[in-house]
């Protein structure tokens, strides 16, 4: 019994094994890569308040972010550019001679904003920095236009998968046939999430700018199954 379902398997037409696919076929996969100067660059702030009395901690932390938003406003950035998140009022616990205590409360809010001037980033941080119980939790680079250069570098993927094939066909003495099947592998990962590294240099107009922005690497890979003839 074991030796005829083995053989079974053997006979099974292709078309079983590879969904539909009868003829000779060939399985690439491409692969291509583009470097990409980041345009943008995401801001995270965080501001806290702490205090014994809940109602005026809440009071006092409306202030504080108000004072981020009026800020923010007076650098040019639009009202509906900034996004305040995850607000919150806690207790605010802290550890002691190895024990937890209980020390008034504290309040939170995330701020999440967008700036592509990058001459301009040095007014955004010391006027920031330079607000009460506020912290920078994160700066990074970015793209605007992230879709479309994704899409752009897939194209050569499969363009490059498509010369591959077309080398791989010749060796066998045959021609490569109509594409059968282009599929997308995504991994999520195009571009790297590591914070900016500042660097001073001159900028046109003689001001001074404290970001380098690199280059972004964009990566995509492509499984591609043509006829063989």
């Amino acid at each position: 019994m074991k030796y005829f379902v083995q053989i079974l398997l053997l006979l099974l037409p292709l078309s079983f094994a590879y969904g539909g696919v009868i003829q000779p076929h060939i399985v690439v996969f491409g692969s291509a890569e583009m470097q990409v100067i980041p345009d943008e660059i995401k801001w995270s702030l965080t501001v806290k308040t702490v205090g014994t009395i809940a109602a005026k901690v809440a009071q006092k932390h409306i202030v504080d972010v108000d004072n981020v938003l009026q800020a923010l406003a007076g650098l040019g950035l639009e009202k509906n550019a900034v996004q305040t998140t995850n607000m919150q009022l806690k207790e605010n616990w802290e550890y002691r001679n190895n024990s937890r205590e209980k020390n008034g409360y504290y309040a939170f809010t995330g701020i999440q904003f967008t700036t592509d001037d990058f001459v301009t980033y040095t007014d955004y941080w010391t006027k920031v920095t330079s607000l009460a119980n506020v912290s920078v939790a994160g700066v990074y680079f970015a793209l605007a236009n992230r879709t479309a250069i994704e899409d752009q570098v897939k194209i050569l993927a499969i363009k490059q998968g498509r010369e591959k094939a077309k080398g791989f066909a010749a060796a066998l003495g045959a021609q490569l046939g109509s594409p059968i099947l282009i599929e997308e592998l995504d991994d999520g990962n195009y571009f790297s999430n590591e914070p900016m590294y500042e660097m001073a240099m001159k900028s046109d107009g003689g001001r001074r700018k404290a970001v380098s922005p690199g280059r972004e690497v964009v990566r995509a890979r492509v499984k591609l199954l043509f006829m063989l003839e």
